[in-house]
């Protein structure tokens, strides 16, 4: 039995897709491609309202996972570049510590 595989590419938000996004897929064998419209999909799923919901529920809950991530993300690169800077802040006081103490010692 032939093995049927699924490539969505799709835009909940009704944005347009960028071309750039797309990803070239290659068949080990022949096979039929088929292509349902954001509007086709709608006219189906209004026949069956459960299945819309759970589409609609996947989504929603896949971008809040997206958006848990990159918050995540931004506030580790936050505290690594607060980490950076206060390492390079206490880095120029020790070398300026230094400076004070050779410039002290030859005072002295």
């Amino acid at each position: 039995m032939p093995t049927i595989k699924f490539i969505l590419i799709s835009s909940i938000d009704n944005r347009s897709l960028d071309a750039s996004l797309l990803i070239p897929y290659r068949a080990q064998n022949n096979c039929d491609v088929f292509m349902l419209t954001k509007q086709d999909l709608d006219e189906v799923l209004q026949h069956y309202p459960q299945i819309k919901t759970k589409i609609l529920d996947t989504a929603e809950e896949r971008q809040r996972m997206v958006r848990e991530r990159a918050a995540t993300f931004a506030k580790k690169k936050a505290e690594e570049d607060a980490a950076k800077k206060k390492a390079e802040e206490d880095a120029k006081e020790e070398q300026e510590r230094d400076e004070v103490k050779i410039i002290s010692s030859e005072v002295v």
